[in-house]
């Protein structure tokens, strides 16, 4: 008796920190005694914590992460809205009446897509640019590595010429000269003096490189040119001001603005999304939606794992009954074997963590290279699936949660033995321990087969969706065909017939190229779209009764042979061939859907439409053929409509 004391006063004093290190050597010696069991175990957890760890790495790239502008949960994005159809620019007029009345923005900027030719050595090199308003940057909070932003007064018309340079062509033109400022660049022939470094990896807005002011007066700009709504629109929310408040006020000034120029706003409206939305072009938030219910079914996945692992450790603790049972005897108690057990979880759990982390790391690539997700900017920052500290914080929480989860059940089962005799006596009786071990097995079973039924049917949605965004019919063959960028100088080719004629020619060489089928040139290539490319259209005969009514597509430019490089389908009429140049009335090739819009359940070859802009209407175009639509737009580049 006087042993027993003994044991027990030393277990119950025993140090904390002493009795966890035992219990982890112990449970070392128990997993290497038990190899196979122990490696299945920790497959088990690595599938589940590494599949969890793989997505939550993508949600935390895509919508967690700190983006190089300030404060970007208060930052939106604005665009001008027309019922039934896609998302259009935002026009000066209303940039000019948001900015002067709208009381729930703090700021707002507004921005123009430029190229300029930048020559370097001699040789032209295009730059993508963007013209901004003095407040642009400053909304967005960017702050410069080297100089400043811009002034007002460099923004006001007649202002000097002045750039900021992105990080990565300050790179390329001065090899990270710490003194750029005040140096000298070449654009379409006129010096720009560079007052700035922006961050690494900022290209807000249009994946720019070179940013200049906009130096614009809005009073002073023809009408036309005030209403045509091809800029792009930021402002950041008074604090305390949430998204809707804004969005609802700055709808209820477009509404004036319809109604003081009903010739063209008629049906317009004005919306506002996150701007991280617009940055990833997904106004309309689907991808948030789609990680999501990825999380959902991985987060299943992960308690399947436990529960299989759970079950693996209740019939564990089947043969482990006399052993706990013996160190009850001996004074251990009950909290003390949980403890143990517990450790034992524990270890497990961390061991399948680093493999899952390890497993994840070896998944990024492969999510990365399969989203559908194309960044309208920060590309670098927002499609950068890698771990990093949030991503390993949230990986240890889910191992502790996971090793609690599947351990704890057990462990309490395990340590209510009564003791040896009571062990004994259920060996000798084993028909009554078995039935309650076949009902806490089935118990586990029967969660285990919801949980896997609930993540198959799951699975299968999200499998559909990501198999319809990858499967999306585009309307033209992108196998084997090639893409270029043709800019022109206008310092080189300052008429637009020297621009058609070097055009021709490059045509002509590309096409005579052995393996060449077809070649063709256009304004825009699809899946590059911004917000600004749509056009409204007047048909021939056929007014409008309602502002949805108004036929609204995709505008392009393009010569004869690119129809046929793209692979678009055929469906009347034909395509654009190299007479069409040469006669007094332009022609137009027309899509299924603005056949739909203009001319429903009749033929419209032969029919005629023409662009209107700003009020301003353009020549009548005479319909000669109808093809496949063509999807234009990025991944999902739509909104809800207001």
């Amino acid at each position: 008796m006087r042993g027993g004391t003994a044991l027990d006063s030393r277990i119950v004093g025993e140090r904390p920190m002493h009795s966890l290190w035992q219990d982890v050597r112990y449970g070392l010696r128990t997993f290497r005694a038990r190899p196979g069991f122990t490696a299945v175990v920790v497959i088990t957890l690595a599938l589940g914590i590494g599949a969890n760890t793989a997505i939550f790495s993508a949600f935390n790239a895509l919508l967690l992460r700190p983006l190089p502008v300030a404060d970007v949960d208060r930052l939106v994005f604005g665009m001008a809205l027309r019922e039934g159809f896609d998302p259009f620019g935002t026009s000066f007029l209303d940039y000019a009446l948001y900015r002067d009345e709208a009381r729930s923005l703090a700021s707002s900027g507004l921005a123009t897509q430029r190229q300029f030719h930048l020559m370097r050595e001699g040789e032209p090199e295009r730059v993508v640019a963007a013209a901004v308003t003095a407040s642009y940057l400053t909304t967005l909070g960017v702050k410069p590595v080297a100089g400043r932003l811009f002034t007002a007064d460099e923004d006001r018309p007649g202002g000097p010429a002045v750039a900021l340079v992105g990080h990565a062509l300050w790179q390329r033109l001065f090899a990270s000269d710490p003194a750029p400022i005040g140096r000298a660049i070449d654009l379409d022939g006129t010096p720009y003096t560079i007052v700035g470094v922006l961050p690494p990896a900022f290209d807000a807005p249009f994946s720019s490189e070179l940013w200049v002011p906009m130096q614009v007066s809005i009073e002073a700009l023809p009408f036309d040119q005030r209403a045509a709504t091809a800029h792009e629109f930021v402002a950041r929310l008074k604090p305390a001001v949430s998204l809707q408040q804004a969005d609802a006020e700055l709808k209820q000034l477009a509404r004036r603005l319809e109604q003081e120029h009903p010739q063209i706003r008629r049906g317009w409206s004005f919306g506002l999304v996150p701007l991280r939305r617009q940055y990833l072009a997904d106004l309309d938030g689907r991808a948030e939606r789609l990680l999501l219910a990825l999380g959902v079914a991985v987060g299943f996945l992960l308690l399947i794992c436990c529960a299989n692992v759970a079950s693996l450790l209740l019939a564990r603790g089947v043969s482990r009954e006399t052993e706990i049972a013996i160190r009850r005897s001996l004074g251990a108690g009950r909290s003390r074997i949980v403890q143990q057990l517990l450790t034992e979880s524990l270890l497990l759990a961390f061991a399948g963590g680093g493999a899952g982390v390890l497993l994840a790391f070896w998944l990024l690539p492969a999510i990365g290279a399969l989203t559908p997700i194309q960044a309208a900017a920060l590309g670098p920052w927002l499609t950068d699936f890698r771990i990093d500290g949030r991503v390993l914080f949230f990986s240890l929480g889910i191992t502790l949660s996971t090793g609690t989860l599947f351990g704890l059940a057990p462990a309490l089962k395990a340590a209510g033995s009564n003791g040896l005799i009571s062990t004994i006596k259920r060996a000798e009786h084993h028909a009554g321990a078995g039935k309650e071990r076949k009902r806490s097995l089935s118990a586990l079973v029967v969660g285990e087969m919801a949980l896997a039924a609930t993540l198959l049917v799951g699975g299968g949605l999200v499998a559909q969706s990501f198999h319809r965004l990858q499967s999306i019919d585009l309307g033209f063959h992108p196998d084997g065909l090639l893409t270029m960028e043709l800019p022109l100088s206008p310092a080189r080719y300052p008429a637009l017939h020297h621009q058609v004629d070097f055009i021709d020619q490059v045509l002509q060489r590309v096409r005579a190229l052995p393996g060449v089928l077809a070649a063709g040139i256009t304004t825009n290539v699809p899946m590059q779209r911004g917000t600004t490319m749509d056009s409204i259209f007047e048909v021939e005969g056929r007014a409008p009764l309602r502002p949805s009514e108004v036929p609204i597509t995709a505008h392009r430019l393009v010569s004869p042979g690119y129809a046929e490089a793209l692979g678009v389908t055929l469906l009347e009429g034909r395509l654009l061939d190299a007479d069409d140049h040469g006669r007094a009335l332009p022609v137009v090739v027309v899509s299924e859907e603005l056949v739909r819009q203009s001319w429903p359940g009749e033929d419209p070859i032969g029919k005629r439409l023409r662009r209107v802009r700003a009020g301003q209407r353009g020549p009548w175009m005479t319909v000669v053929g109808v093809v496949k639509d063509v999807k234009e737009d990025r991944f999902n580049f739509r909104v809800a409509r207001p």
